[in-house]
């Protein structure tokens, strides 16, 4: 088939080490909304997912196919290296590159002038692609310089950026995601294969209007956007008919921010028959019992929550904006009711010491997440955080692995084999506590908590406190925290 365009993301599912054990991939969303609203335009799309492909060669092969001079690259942080070999390999064949996605755009420079690329899309890109296409097909006559939101390289060789776009106000004039342009079959076997039951996702807002300073919202930005819920619920339950997932997962930054919305969500998805079981992302101090009786009327079964510490202390200095009690109140409520608990929690935050990290345990403890997924403080670029950091960086801040298995990068109290091992010892003593709750018998993880407990002892003792720049970092992000919370709190009041 010809194409005026082909998309395509930037990631392979086999060199990412961390999913291929969780194995819960889900569609490049992104893509399918631009593709879907560039077909609405009256381009001819291609849309090739590398998600579950080996290599590079099998989309070098339907670029040639396609005879598409235009190619357009949706990428993450976690996949630099598979980005730079596309973007490369698609120059060699002669075609104008386009990026776009949170890594593009927080890095133009490193997109433009070492990968290659033509342009990138700042941001949010629908109305930008379709602008940026109608310059590059011809079919209008506007200099690139009136086209807000792009980045390119001027004719010295040096970064141009047109002034930033506004974000799109009104997101039910978007259609639905181009979710027949790629095979959904894959995920869904995947899934079945390795979990029993079937998941696909789908969106409701975008942005996230709270300001935590590690937190990247580089695309969808702070100023948060709903979908009218009726078209929510249709969307579901055209989902539930024409592909029949066992799950959903709801990918918004933040589910459960209006709470009338909620309430109106709820009853449009019982009204369609729509009510499928489903999982979010939400924070503790959004969940109300109200709040949480319509999710579970609408079908909720897991609810994922940035709880992050234990300790008052870090989630201060991290701008998070909750209070440690809240993390509790949430977490009884949510049992109640039947709703697994899901905690996110982040170690080695500059200023995070010993006894914060105790805290952090005594939490996990008391409540017993149902599931915990735990990660070192990983800086983004682009985030308050990794201002603070960006100095002691060195080459590392270019150097992303193809995982999202993240490292320590930068200075913190303890050594990366410290977080590393004190990672693996929280996880496994949290599966410990839950496999005895369900069967005392089971004590085959003994051996490996100790071992992992003396390991990270030891590796703590080593190393802690040790670094000289921490004084620095603590007074840098320290500062960098609160210019976060400066520039967050008025947005909050927008949202109900």
């Amino acid at each position: 088939m010809s194409a005026d365009i082909v998309l395509a993301n930037t990631y392979f599912l086999n060199r990412d080490p961390t999913e291929l054990r969780n194995m819960r991939p889900y569609a490049p969303l992104g893509i399918l909304y631009l593709a879907a609203y560039v077909r609405q335009q009256g381009y001819r799309v291609q849309v090739y997912d590398n998600t579950f492909r080996p290599d590079e060669q099998a989309f070098f092969r339907t670029l040639e196919e396609s005879g598409a001079r235009l190619v357009g690259f949706h990428s993450m942080f976690i996949c630099r290296p598979s980005a730079q070999r596309l973007i490369q390999g698609a120059k060699a064949r002669g075609c104008t590159v386009i990026c776009g996605g949170p890594d593009a755009t927080v890095a133009p420079d490193l997109y433009l002038k070492t990968y290659g690329a033509d342009y990138v899309a700042l941001s949010e890109g629908e109305h930008t692609i379709e602008e940026l296409l109608g310059h590059l097909t011809g079919k209008t006559q506007a200099p690139i310089t009136t086209i807000q939101g792009i980045a390119y390289l001027d004719e010295q060789g040096e970064i141009a950026q047109t002034p930033s776009r506004a974000l799109m106000r009104n997101l039910d004039k978007l259609p639905e995601p181009a979710r027949d342009l790629i095979d959904l079959g894959e995920y869904l076997h995947a899934w079945k294969r390795h979990h029993g039951f079937t998941s696909l996702h789908l969106i409701t807002s975008r942005g996230c209007p709270f300001g935590c300073a590690w937190c990247s919202r580089a695309v969808f930005g702070r100023n948060y956007r709903l979908r009218d819920p009726e078209l929510v619920a249709q969307e579901i339950r055209r989902i539930k008919d024409d592909w029949k997932p066992d799950h959903i997962r709801i990918s918004d930054d933040i589910f459960g921010v209006n709470k009338p919305w909620i309430a109106r969500w709820r009853q449009a998805m019982e009204a369609h028959d729509a009510v499928i079981p489903f999982e979010c992302l939400s924070r503790v101090d959004l969940l109300t019992s109200e709040l949480l009786d319509n999710l579970k009327a609408a079908g909720c079964m897991r609810i994922w929550c940035g709880v992050e510490s234990g300790s008052q202390k870090v989630l201060d200095a991290m701008n998070k904006n909750i209070k440690v009690e809240e993390s509790y109140r949430a977490a009884q409520l949510m049992k109640e009711r039947g709703i697994k608990r899901a905690f996110y929690i982040m170690l080695g935050y500059p200023g995070e010491k010993r006894e914060d990290i105790s805290l952090t345990k005594k939490l996990l403890l008391d409540n017993l997440p149902e599931t915990v997924s735990i990660s070192v403080a990983h800086p983004i670029r682009g985030t308050f955080f990794y201002d603070a950091v960006e100095e002691y960086l060195g080459q590392e801040r270019e150097d992303w692995k193809e995982t999202s298995e993240n490292r320590l990068l930068h200075p913190a109290e303890f050594s990366g084999g410290f977080y590393k091992r004190m990672v693996s010892y929280l996880t496994t003593l949290v599966a410990f506590r839950q496999r005895r709750l369900l069967d005392r018998r089971n004590l085959y993880d003994l051996p490996k908590l100790a071992a992992l407990r003396v390991l990270t002892w030891w590796h703590g003792w080593r190393s802690e406190g040790k670094d000289p720049r921490l004084a620095r970092v603590l007074t840098v992000a320290t500062q960098a925290g609160a210019k976060q919370a400066a520039s967050a709190e008025a947005k909050l009041h927008h949202v109900a």
